[in-house]
């Protein structure tokens, strides 16, 4: 079975021959801010991160799509406890995002205060 990391699929709106090279390119960018990160803890922007990777690009479908496969327990919300292995959803072999990175993500995104991030909430911080 695939990891969910496999099945994000940010490229997915791409015809087959070019989901590699964006997909390549990606992980190259990444590859590139990990190193950054180490040497900056808690430095992780979610800002950064989706314009980086092309979030900010997709469509709300799109989003929504990432948004179930980063709750990985399909609560039907992204608990902190999620957030931790975000970028591993993403490039498989990331670092974990820190306790401080994981409280300001967390804190960014749920308007409601209840502690996690619905689906309506990561969409609205994918687009802002």
């Amino acid at each position: 079975m695939p990891s969910r990391s496999a099945k994000v699929g940010l490229t997915s709106g791409l015809p087959d021959r070019e989901r590699e090279p964006e997909g390549q390119r990606m992980r190259e960018r990444m590859r590139g801010k990990q190193r950054e990160e180490r040497d900056a803890p808690d430095s992780f922007s979610f800002k950064k991160f989706s314009q980086l990777c092309g979030l900010t690009s997709k469509s709300p479908k799109e989003v929504k799509d990432v948004f179930q496969i980063l709750d990985e327990d399909n609560s039907g919300f992204i608990e902190e406890s999620e957030l931790k292995f975000f970028l591993q959803r993403f490039v498989p072999g990331a670092r974990t995002l820190t306790d401080a990175e994981c409280k300001g993500f967390l804190s960014a995104a749920d308007d409601d205060n209840d502690g996690k991030i619905g689906v309506e909430e990561f969409l609205i911080m994918v687009q802002s």
